[in-house]
């Protein structure tokens, strides 16, 4: 745990004091009848699809699934969601970030109830602070508590090719330790994914068994497994993912974690649960390593003067101005720990809005693309019509002249026949060159076409809401206590309909 002295240095200040949610705010947007934003009456197929979604999350009940998924960067989390997900999911390449946010995707399971899959980012986010992330994930989990929605458990993944677990593998693992407790250890399934990355060899596939074996060492997962925690190998197929889900399913077990418990149930700060303390000392060491640079940057830049190297004198300039800017970025990430929930609220509540604002305007964006494409589908086709009546009508006209001519031979003499012949060659060559011309337009226009349809394809998934935001997911929770204007509505107009 931070000493009060280090402490010090980022400031002891607790910000404003929790203050309870005012229930006489404006109304959040909702997606339902009566609501502030209604939908246009002629939106596309895929923007109903996607608001289908966000009302399905209303019908969540006690009956259906919440399954968390987590692991590292690039360990499989977007790809493992995606072969049983009903909604496409963004599935990233290599160890850039895909997943920026928390998301919830929905998948109709063999008994017909509703599982609900939870894609978290990484705390090695390529473009997130480990400070926003944790907010991210402390939200969900604190404000699903807050609804009685309970998780049937975690699915921590881990990739079989990193050849030793080290870096910010052990960092995501030592913080979801941190996030757990050891009250939920034993519903969580650690899956070891990337299998078909190894050599398809027997020395390939020893070489992941011997590094499965290392996982189970104490200090990584086999203090997990000692509290109840399973191994599962994950081969990268629809199959194994349903066979992975089903484990926690057939359970049927309810999990609490510590985070959410201490920050609902103890009243507890970011800062001052496990896992705030946890990036606390990372910011801190992170601290300790900045001071011991700023001396040895003077001690350079001295060194540079007194040598008078302008060039490295403007080098270390730069390096030490970029570390201060990290510095500073730090200190806010410390700041943004000390959040209770009731502030953690407030402050989605307010994403929240421009999150439907922005699904709206999407969604609206859609019908103007999907009418301007039946425009150009129109104009398109009418252009098609014609350049194939210009070919019919040619075709038809040029063998009408070939065959006038031809009658025209019988009565003609040697040296006449000579001209027409040399007449029907030129119309014919003439022919073939007006075809090509309109053949070629013909593949312009197709071809202009394709590249229209790829554009508006391409501005639609865009704009597609794909999958659930969190927001929305916990947004219509019945009872939502996410925010109090709910409450306010509810006792103004009685229970909102819901689709």
């Amino acid at each position: 745990m931070p000493s009060s002295s280090d402490e010090d240095y980022y400031s002891n200040d607790r910000g404003p004091s929790p203050v309870p949610m005012d229930t006489t705010k404006d109304e959040p947007l909702q997606h339902e009848s009566g609501s502030s934003t209604s939908m246009d009456s002629h939106d596309t197929h895929e923007s109903r699809e996607a608001l289908s979604k966000t009302r399905n999350a209303s019908s969540l009940s006690s009956e259906d699934v919440v399954i968390a998924v987590m692991g590292v960067t690039g360990s499989g989390k977007s790809t493992f969601i995606s072969k049983l997900a009903d909604q496409s999911v963004t599935v990233g390449h290599g160890l850039e970030s895909c997943t920026t946010e928390v998301g919830v995707y929905s998948l109709q399971y063999d008994d017909g109830r509703t599982i609900y899959l939870v894609d978290t980012p990484g705390f090695d986010d390529t473009t997130r602070s480990d400070t926003d992330v944790l907010k991210d994930i402390a939200f969900f989990l604190s404000t699903a508590y807050q609804n009685k929605v309970r998780l049937a458990g975690i699915i921590y993944l881990h990739r079989i090719t990193d050849p030793r677990m080290g870096g910010s593998a052990l960092k995501n693992l030592y913080m979801f330790q941190r996030l757990c407790g050891d009250r939920g250890l034993s519903s969580v399934i650690l899956a070891t994914t990337m299998w078909t990355s190894l050599e398809s060899t027997d020395a390939g596939q020893e070489v992941g068994r011997k590094r499965e074996e290392e996982l189970r060492m104490p200090q990584f997962w086999g203090s997990l497994v000692d509290r109840g925690s399973e191994i599962v190998k994950h081969d990268g197929t629809k199959e194994s993912a349903h066979s992975i889900i089903s484990r926690l399913v057939d359970k049927g077990t309810q999990v609490v974690l510590d985070i959410q418990v201490q920050l609902v149930e103890e009243n507890k700060t970011l800062d001052e649960t496990s896992a705030g303390q946890f990036i606390q000392q990372e910011l801190l060491d992170a601290r300790k390593r900045f001071e011991k640079d700023l001396v040895d940057y003077q001690e350079s830049m001295e060194a540079a003067i007194h040598e008078k190297d302008d060039a490295m004198l403007q080098a270390l300039k730069k390096e030490k101005e970029a570390a201060e800017a990290k510095e500073k970025a730090r200190l806010e990430d410390w700041k943004k720990l000390n959040i209770t929930v009731q502030q953690l609220v407030q402050e989605k509540d307010k994403e929240y809005r421009k999150l439907a604002d922005t699904l709206e305007r999407n969604q609206k964006s859609n019908v103007q693309l999907e009418q301007g494409r039946y425009s150009q589908t129109k104009i398109f086709e009418d252009s098609l019509r014609e350049l194939h009546k210009a070919l019919k009508d040619g075709e038809t006209r040029h063998k009408q002249e070939l065959e006038q001519l031809k009658r025209s031979q019988m009565s003609q003499t040697v040296s006449e026949m000579q001209k027409i012949n040399l007449a029907m060659e030129q119309r014919q060559r003439l022919w073939e060159e007006e075809k090509r011309h309109l053949e070629h337009k013909v593949a312009k226009e197709k071809r202009l076409r394709q590249e229209e349809e790829y554009r508006l394809d391409q501005l639609e998934r865009r704009n597609r809401h794909s999958g659930m935001s969190i927001l929305v997911f916990l947004y219509n929770l019945p009872n939502s206590v996410i925010s109090g204007a709910w409450g306010a509505r509810s006792a103004r107009s009685g229970p909102a309909r819901r689709s």
